[in-house]
């Protein structure tokens, strides 16, 4: 016979009272354990991941740059940009090719697709940054620029533009280079905006594939991902890389080494 005041408890009711509460030092540290593995399991993943994604966007927007070079060659006789182009400014405003190229082909002035996102835009080693360069249009300085002109293309038959020697102003001519689709027109530079083989290493900027390659664009318009054993001659010469300079594989008047 049971009691009135007597209390019944469920069966299946656990009280702290009967049993500890909560998790152990234990539990928790291998708790933070599992968590611990598992980011570092993930954190190369998702860095792998975001370089492909800027390599990917930093590829577009120098296909962009490549349309451009393309329409430029439709409209100018065969000639390719020049890295600078006088007429009727001074000379310290004669525009660069990435100031005046966006302008000429593409609806934003700012050159945006000039820019590499994987690019932090390092101080160079002459000092100051790559960038900012005034706009033509409105002179608002907001363009930098991520990519080199290839200084080694091929040069024309005569000056373009005479009494200016320097390949500054003088473009190279698109019928001698033999093969489009393996003659290189930009790459991505660490200092200047124009670059040849012999440039120093630093002034390559490999920011792709774990910093180990970087975007270039070939003249027909097709983008390639090389790291620096494949563009650049660290200890011979094969007929590929001098094509890639130089535009065509046998050319003595091009190779100035």
């Amino acid at each position: 016979m049971h009691s009135h005041n007597s209390r019944e408890v469920h069966p299946r009711v656990l009280l702290c009272a009967d049993l500890p509460c909560g998790f152990t030092l234990v539990e928790l540290l291998v708790v933070i354990g599992i968590i611990a593995v598992l980011i570092g399991v993930l954190l190369p993943v998702l860095a792998k991941a975001r370089d492909a994604a800027l390599t990917a966007q930093c590829a577009s927007n120098m296909r962009q740059e490549g349309i451009a070079v393309n329409q430029y060659l439709s409209e100018s006789r065969g000639f390719l940009p020049p890295y600078r182009v006088p007429g009727q400014y001074t000379y310290e405003l004669q525009p660069y090719i990435f100031q005046y190229l966006p302008a000429l082909y593409q609806s934003s002035q700012s050159a945006k697709t000039w820019q590499c996102p994987a690019d932090n835009f390092i101080e160079s080693v002459e000092g100051g940054t790559r960038g900012p360069y005034p706009e033509l249009s409105t002179g608002i300085s907001d363009i930098y620029y991520s990519y080199a002109v290839n200084y080694d293309e091929p040069l024309s038959h005569s000056l373009l533009y005479t009494g200016t020697g320097s390949l500054y102003f003088n473009p190279g001519l698109g019928m001698k280079v033999r093969n489009s689709a393996g003659f290189m027109f930009l790459h991505e530079t660490g200092e200047a905006a124009a670059q040849e083989y012999a440039s120093l290493p630093g002034s390559f900027r490999f920011n792709h594939r774990g910093n180990k390659a970087m975007n270039v664009l070939f003249m027909d318009g097709h983008i390639e991902t090389l790291a620096a054993s494949e563009m650049l001659p660290i200890s011979q010469w094969t007929s590929t890389l001098r094509a890639f300079w130089f535009g065509q594989d046998s050319a003595p008047e091009q190779m100035l080494f």
